[in-house]
């Protein structure tokens, strides 16, 4: 799937939806040459586009939540470079993506070889990745939605969306370095400095 713009520049005409923290707006398709809306998770799902595993285009850093990266693919990731770094090296130190990277289960070290379908060892552990992996995207979930809601709620601004522009030059502003927001990641994910899994 062809990518051109940046994030940023992608999202430039959108908003980010108050009520469910999802960008919305129109945006330019640069694979099928076409300029399209994005719809938040308040509207109605309309048919899946041409090239995308899912109808997104543009969403927010995961980590930062200051940086829009370009979405819509199965291989896309959480995190803008930035942030990415950090989680690279964090996972790097521990063995294993403690922090997904993305929503494959292969961009989290997780797969089943086809010769060892049939091993319970394997079946067994295939499924332990798959569920570690799985939690984790459910908690950067949550921790991403409770961070982008701070951020929104500390915007003197009425009405049920926000500029992305505007949210954007708010929250670089307003967030302590990356490395700091990145040890409120790791922190709220529930691991510990060493780089192991902490309890749920």
């Amino acid at each position: 799937m062809e990518r051109t713009m940046a994030g940023n520049d992608l999202a430039a005409h959108m908003e980010l939806c108050r009520k469910c923290l999802v960008l919305r707006g129109p945006f330019f398709d640069s694979h099928n040459g076409c300029e399209r809306v994005q719809r938040c998770g308040c509207a109605p799902r309309e048919p899946l586009w041409n090239a995308f595993d899912y109808n997104c285009a543009a969403e927010l850093c995961r980590c930062c939540a200051s940086r829009v990266m370009r979405s819509g693919s199965k291989w896309s990731v959480f995190f803008c470079d930035a942030c990415k770094g950090h989680v690279v090296a964090y996972n790097g130190g521990a063995g294993w993506n403690v922090i997904p990277i993305g929503r494959h289960l292969m961009m989290n070290g997780v797969a089943l070889k086809t010769e060892d379908a049939r091993k319970g060892s394997a079946r067994r552990a295939f499924a332990r990745g798959m569920s570690e992996v799985f939690d984790g995207i459910s908690r950067l979930e949550r921790l991403h939605r409770a961070y982008v809601t701070r951020i929104v709620s500390s915007i003197d601004a009425s009405g049920r969306t926000v500029p992305v522009p505007q949210y954007i030059d708010h929250a670089t502003r307003s967030q302590p370095s990356a490395s700091a927001v990145f040890a409120v990641l790791v922190l709220g994910m529930g691991v510990d400095t060493g780089g192991t899994a902490g309890s749920p």
